[in-house]
């Protein structure tokens, strides 16, 4: 069974493992050095203060995270984010990395974010370390390229571009709302305590049968068995992906 979670610090030793083999082992990230524990749990702190940061798992084992960061340090910047995400070896191309971005973006458009940005590692010719995959499935997900700099990365004694990547997922207004930091999104009333819950939890499972509506149905179900009622606040959505099950208290609602 597959689970998308919000990230705690004490998923830092799993986190750190998965991000060690990329900057011991590729150019996907330029860092060169995998931090210390303390630094990444100290990382992980700073960006749950504002942003989500998601783990997927497995059967119970983490198999990758995604999180958001600060675009920028001006307050003009504030709509935007940029975008990361790592998956343990052997959880490549199973449909994970989409079913985590999916579950960032819907919980960054609540929040009010506009653009999504994303810095990508990019080979002069594909190697050992380094290759066009991130690049492509950003695109696949509706990225486009609006920015390269060339051969300004330098490891394993290679030289390599980077560019960026937008999508947009918000509305331009003329008076734009304030963003609402991830841990502050509006809860409502008499079922606060419960919506708390499902956004620590909430998840997305395999997807359940009779494709879209099928989910919808399971969907409806499940905010029954929660709030008395299918209209009820949801997290995330995304009906033509991997459908939902909702986790409280260590347990599923629903399978």
């Amino acid at each position: 069974m597959l689970i998308i979670r919000s990230a705690t610090t004490a998923d830092a030793e799993r986190l750190l493992a998965i991000y060690d083999f990329y900057v011991r082992h590729t150019a996907i990230t330029f860092e060169t050095v995998t931090p210390t524990l303390g630094e990444f749990r100290a990382r992980m702190e700073k960006t749950l203060r504002r942003y989500p940061y998601l783990v997927i798992e497995e059967d119970g084992g983490i198999q990758g995270y995604a999180y958001a960061g600060a675009f920028g340090g001006r307050a003009a910047y504030d709509w935007c984010c940029e975008m990361s995400i790592y998956l343990a070896r052997g959880a490549q191309r199973r449909g994970m990395g989409r079913m985590l971005y999916e579950a960032m973006e819907d919980a960054l458009r609540r929040m009010g974010i506009v653009k999504l940005y994303a810095c990508i590692a990019y080979p002069e010719e594909s190697d050992e370390t380094l290759s066009t995959n991130s690049a492509d499935f950003h695109a696949h997900l509706g990225y486009e390229t609006v920015g390269v700099f060339r051969r300004c990365g330098y490891k394993f004694g290679r030289w390599y571009h980077m560019i960026w990547m937008e999508k947009c997922i918000g509305e331009y207004r003329d008076i734009q709302p304030p963003v609402i930091p991830y841990p502050e999104l509006p809860l409502g009333g008499k079922n606060r305590k419960k919506e708390k819950d499902m956004q620590k939890h909430v998840l997305f499972c395999r997807r359940f049968p009779g494709g879209p509506q099928g989910t919808k149905n399971a969907l409806k179900k499940c905010r029954r068995r929660l709030f008395g009622s299918a209209a009820a606040f949801t997290l995330f959505r995304g009906f033509n992906s991997p459908s939902f099950s909702y986790v409280k208290g260590g347990k599923h609602c629903m399978r």
